[in-house]
């Protein structure tokens, strides 16, 4: 498996976890925080992958 693979699904679960998280705690910035990183994972996905 590629590097960029390996990245994406890393940055995807971390994203996951600040999401949960942020709910389970109610800390709206991890959510944010999750939210935010996800979106850049989106961006970026193509030049990752």
């Amino acid at each position: 498996m590629s590097k960029g693979w390996f990245t994406l699904v890393a940055v995807f679960a971390i994203s996951i976890a600040l999401i949960t998280g942020g709910f389970i705690k109610g800390r709206p910035e991890l959510v944010l925080g999750g939210a935010g990183l996800g979106v850049f994972l989106y961006l970026v996905r193509n030049y990752l992958n």
